[in-house]
């Protein structure tokens, strides 16, 4: 096998662990299975009417409950609906219909002076960001993400993975740098944040910057030695620099470091590329 062969092999390895943070138009990641049933698309209200996930697979008990759900939070009295927006909420986000999840929190955060209400909404806006299908989709999800990001950041500046996942929003729009400065900030304030660094690595990856991503991946294992997906790109940035020996022993040392023995079969799956 290639060189080329091993990186794709362990490139899709990561991306199949859902790894990558990158949004899915500037990291492809492997297409969602055909549709059988999908949960009714929201109304425009909700979203435009432009559900990016309304062709993912939903079983039909997530179709009954999200119906059930539905009808029950336009049924409620105002003093309830909070609530049944939660459950809605949750019921969307564990579809995969993260725009839709994110509709539900943000009405709650809304009428809600709590900022974790504000910050789980931030955090569904930006799930639907991460895996739009085009740009255009994720401009507007990580528009939405920002605004309330930037919220939170107002009542609290130290929640620094709010402002790691905001300054992402920023890399499909006109001021990419906007977004990597942000995470240098972070950096300044927080050497060993490993979101930050975890970030940088991508990004650093995604411009063919291996060596740069081969540092950021090593301080983020030096800060926390359990990060499996760091191990995993690592490993394929030393072989993008043709460094087959160090991918190797970086699988090496995650196998020996990591305990969780889902993210231990992906090494060994990385390991089986490189034999």
């Amino acid at each position: 096998m290639n060189k080329s062969q091993i990186i794709v092999g362990i490139g899709g390895i990561a991306l199949m662990g859902g790894l990558y943070a990158l949004p899915r138009q500037v990291v492809k990641k492997p297409a969602a299975p055909a549709s059988t049933a999908t949960a009714d698309t929201p109304s425009t209200q909700e979203n435009s009417g432009d559900e990016p996930h309304a062709n993912m697979q939903l079983s039909e008990a997530s179709l009954a409950q999200i119906k059930r759900l539905k009808e029950a939070w336009s049924q409620a009295r105002a003093s309830e609906k909070p609530l049944w927006a939660d459950s809605l909420a949750m019921a969307f986000y564990q579809a995969g219909r993260f725009d839709s999840a994110a509709y539900y929190m943000a009405w709650k955060a809304g009428r809600s002076q709590s900022i974790q209400d504000k910050l789980r909404a931030a955090d569904a806006y930006y799930e639907a960001f991460r895996f739009a299908m085009d740009v255009e989709r994720a401009n507007r999800f990580g528009e939405q993400a920002r605004a309330l990001y930037e919220q939170v950041l107002n009542e609290d500046e130290t929640l620094l993975d709010a402002k790691a996942k905001m300054a992402m929003t920023y890399i499909t729009t006109q001021e990419p740098m906007r977004g990597i400065q942000m995470l240098l900030s972070i950096l300044q304030t927080n050497p060993n944040h490993e979101l930050a660094l975890y970030n940088l690595g991508l990004l650093s990856m995604q411009r063919g910057a291996y060596d740069k991503a081969t540092q950021r991946f090593e301080h983020l294992l030096e800060v926390n030695p359990q990060h499996a997906e760091a191990y995993l790109l690592l490993a394929e940035s030393y072989l993008n620099l043709g460094k087959t020996a160090e991918a190797k022993a970086t699988l090496q040392k995650a196998l020996e470091q990591l305990q969780d023995p889902a993210a231990k079969a992906q090494i060994e799956q990385a390991m089986k590329e490189l034999n």
